[in-house]
């Protein structure tokens, strides 16, 4: 139903008195009109509740002929203005006008207009609303600009300013205002030109600051660098970081960047001092660690903590490099993200970076996102999806990085990597701190290498000593086997051992003793002779060594060390990468009883490696104990007469006994060796060589020993080695320096060789029990048609004529020449030591 305009008289016409009144009283603004004399003539309730606001009046006080301005004596207020000029017909209008009343101020509107009656102003009308929180926010408005005015004013250690974008201006700005501390900051005359502010700044920082400076002024983009300028009043380089932010119109568009520049140099200094102190308390802890026994690795991961501080990088990390396999390893980081530990091992790549570190340069990467992403865009990035990966992580996550290499005794160890997230400028001194730190990491691993091989030798010992203890029983021959292996798996560090034995019926070699291998591989995998590494060892009675053999399980050819191919047919091929028995390399030892080729040791690890002659030698060591436990368990078996097995116990004490003062001289050394380090590095290191010569003495002792157990032995051996282990063997046991001279080499009859190993063997026994010396020298030389042995001492000699013929088996000695059709003599006087010498002459010289 639509309604239609009336068309008769208004009917609110009549309503019009009282619709003014309702209007004026229900109105939530305040009115109220005074007189010429500004008395109160009337007002709505609302002007009465603000009224009573300002003044002490309620509104029940508030009544005509009340004078405001006589109830507000003293105060601020709206009633302070002069209202001439509405009295001369003049209309006011107050916008957040302030009025204090009991110590609370509000905020008010007001309009204030004459009333006229015969063109006369007869009295005003006041008009009043409510404005506090619109005055409020001016007045905070107002006080913030005073106070950044006060701070922009009287800065000291930092300067605000606000650049507005121009570009027609250099730089693409112009400042509009700018703190007079910036003068006394950087010490720029005139800081209203925006081009003075770059004048100054370090040529290394100059570049990185531009670049910011192009992109805030292009893009958009926020502005925040630290960077070196020279101050000219104070003639030194200051520190300073200048931050802004952009600022936008309605639009969207950037008009102006308002920042601030802070003085860091106070800062940067006492950051410098601070790390130089950390850095001395770091090294006092590293190398207290390096004289310790820890663990390397322990001791490197203190070091990758340590270098994250030092030079206060993201993460570090050291990785190891085996040039001659070709990798490198991740042996040490601190805070490195997740994804680079798919790069934990990684091929070693010859590029530019790793042939700086060979040739023991620093490499320093500033840019890494600019270097590294142009090489993943190249197509040939996919073919090396480890490198790539590598790159990829490093880009990721970094900016800048800093590596330095590792060199021990000469040879390139591997580096140590510092990341950093943000662009970072690398000083001299960050630079001499990183090789501080790998200086002190090349001798922590230098250290702790030498600590491992003494242990090596001192378990090693340990070891020998509880294999000859059980040699000296009658425990079977698969236990003592079983010990024998599982040493030998400790000491060396394999994944398995395994004594195998030859069935030569059908020239296949089977697993007698194991450990770490599964059920499935001992049942199925039987070398043929000359097949794989353990079946070519027995074949060419060489030790043979395999440094990978990864290639098997991928079809691929197997290569020893020295590079002849290991033969494998299809089918144990076929076996073997069934079988869940994966290992990356293997050395293999024959093992020999009395000439006879009884099988071999094969020792097998996870992954692929070198192996050092000391360990080589060690498994030769081992697979002699294992030839030996099996010769003694078959003369056990076999010799049932008293004699033999009483033979069988003299060489079995014999054995025991000749190693045992050595052995425990050895095991006091070992034990006592980390104090002696910790409080005395030097005595420490001649400990440690000490130990090294006892270990050498007792597996020289054994040699000698194991000669005596193995008649073949003697026709086996050359007799410069056999004189060589004696003279070791001595040293150890008599503690008695002695000087070895061996000169030439040439076969030599058996009943010789015998005669000769025999006279030293006994004279340096004499030597040790007897001569109370304090040197002994010992000379073996070949001559053109002969050949001539010398021991000689400085201890106490004897006088030759009241001497028995036959003492300190003086007659033994004269004997074993006259067999031998040798020439024997003896000198020695008391106090002035003894000299023995056995010369042989032939002209018809035979081989043994």
């Amino acid at each position: 139903m639509k309604t239609r305009p009336s068309t008769g008289p208004n009917p609110l016409e009549s309503l019009s008195p009282t619709l003014l009144e309702l209007v004026f009283s229900q109105i939530p603004i305040g009115v109220a009109i005074f007189d010429a004399r500004f008395r109160l003539v009337r007002c709505n309730p609302t002007f009465a509740l603000m009224a009573e606001r300002y003044t002490s009046l309620t509104p029940d006080e508030l009544k005509p002929g009340v004078c405001l301005p006589d109830f507000r004596p003293g105060q601020r207020g709206f009633f302070d203005l002069s209202l001439d000029e509405v009295f001369r017909g003049k209309t006011l209008q107050v916008n957040a006008f302030p009025v204090e009343n009991g110590g609370m101020l509000s905020y008010w509107d007001a309009v204030i207009a004459p009333i006229f009656q015969d063109e006369q102003v007869i009295g005003i009308v006041s008009i009043l609303s409510e404005a506090t929180e619109q005055g409020l926010t001016q007045e905070t408005e107002r006080e913030t600009q005073k106070a950044l005015k006060s701070l922009v004013e009287n800065a000291r250690r930092f300067a605000l300013y606000r650049i507005e974008l121009d570009p027609r201006k250099p730089f693409g700005g112009k400042v509009v205002f700018v703190s007079p501390s910036l003068k006394e900051i950087v010490g720029i005359v005139d800081p209203t030109r925006f081009e003075n502010w770059f004048e100054n700044i370090h040529p290394e920082d100059l570049p990185r600051v531009r670049e910011a400076n192009r992109r805030s002024t292009q893009f958009g983009e926020p502005y925040n660098q630290i960077t070196r300028v020279f101050h000219r009043q104070k003639k030194d380089w200051v520190w300073i970081q200048t931050i802004s932010n952009p600022q936008r119109d309605a639009s969207g568009r950037v008009t102006h960047f308002d920042g601030m520049i802070i003085d860091l140099t106070d800062q940067v200094t006492l950051q410098e001092s601070v790390r130089r102190q950390a850095v001395a308390e770091g090294l006092r802890e590293i190398l207290r660690l390096i004289n310790s026994n820890q663990p390397l690795s322990e001791i490197l991961q203190v070091i990758a903590r340590q270098a994250k501080e030092w030079l206060q990088a993201d993460s570090t990390m050291i990785r190891q490099t085996f040039v001659e396999e070709n990798r490198v390893r991740t042996v040490a980081q601190c805070d490195l993200p997740a994804d680079f530990d798919i790069i934990s091992e990684t091929p070693f790549y010859q590029g530019l970076t790793d042939q700086a570190l060979m040739d023991g340069d620093v490499v320093i990467i500033e840019d890494i996102p600019a270097v590294y992403t142009p090489r993943l865009a190249r197509e040939d990035s996919a073919q090396d999806p480890l490198l790539a990966a590598g790159l990829a992580a490093t880009a990721r996550h970094y900016h800048s990085l800093l590596k330095t290499p590792l060199f021990i005794r000469g040879q390139i160890f591997g580096a140590i990597t510092f990341h950093f997230a943000q662009p970072r400028k690398f000083s001299e001194e960050d630079i001499q701190l990183a090789r501080i730190l790998s200086d002190q990491t090349a001798l922590a691993i230098e250290n702790a290498r030498l600590f491992q091989v003494a242990e090596r030798r001192r378990r090693v010992a340990e070891s020998l000593r509880e294999i000859l203890s059980i040699l000296n029983t009658e425990r079977p021959l698969d236990e003592v086997l079983n010990v024998i292996v599982t040493q030998a798996q400790q000491l060396l560090e394999a994944k398995a051992v395994a004594v195998h034995r030859l069935d030569a019926d059908k020239k296949l070699l089977i697993p007698e003793a194991s450990v770490g291998l599964s059920p499935e591989y001992i049942a199925s995998i039987h070398l043929p002779l000359g097949q794989g590494a353990l079946g070519k060892a027995v074949l060419t009675r060489t030790p043979v060594q395999v440094n990978d053999t990864t290639a098997v399980f991928s079809g691929n050819t197997v290569h020893s060390s020295e590079g002849e191919t290991i033969q494998l047919d299809s089918r144990l091929v076929s076996k073997l990468q069934q079988f869940p028995d994966r290992y990356g390399a293997v050395l293999a030892v024959p093992m020999v009883i009395k000439s006879q080729i009884y099988g071999g040791l094969a020792l097998y690890y996870a992954k692929p490696r070198n192996f050092s002659p000391e360990e080589i030698d060690l498994a030769v060591t081992y697979a002699d104990q294992a030839s030996l436990a099996i010769e003694n368990a078959r003369l056990i078996q076999q010799v049932k007469e008293t004699a033999v097995l009483e033979e069988r116990s003299r060489l079995a004490r014999d054995l025991h006994d000749a190693v045992t003062q050595t052995l425990f001289s050895t095991t006091l050394t070992a034990e006592v060796l980390p104090r002696i380090w910790e409080k005395n590095p030097q005595e420490g290191q001649k400990k440690l060589e000490e130990l090294r010569e006892l270990t050498r003495g007792a597996l020289a002792e054994m040699r000698t020993l194991l000669v005596e157990l193995r008649p073949t032995a003697m026709q086996e051996a050359e007799l410069n080695d056999l004189i060589r282990h004696l003279g070791n063997a001595f040293i150890a046991r008599a503690r008695i320096p002695l000087s070895l001279t061996i000169e030439g080499n040439r076969p030599l009859p058996l009943d010789v060789k015998v005669a000769f190993y025999r006279v030293a063997q006994e004279a340096l026994h004499n030597i040790a029990k007897h001569a109370e010396a304090t040197q002994a020298w010992l000379s073996l030389i070949y001559t053109e048609d002969g050949l001539q042995l010398t021991v000689r001492d400085d201890g106490i000699g004897f006088d030759l004529q009241k001497l028995k013929p036959d003492h300190f088996g003086l007659g033994i000695m004269r004997e074993r020449a006259l067999q031998a059709g040798a020439q024997f003599s003896v000198e020695s006087q008391p106090g002035n030591g003894t000299t023995i010498t056995l010369y042989w002459q032939s002209t018809d010289i035979q081989t043994n």
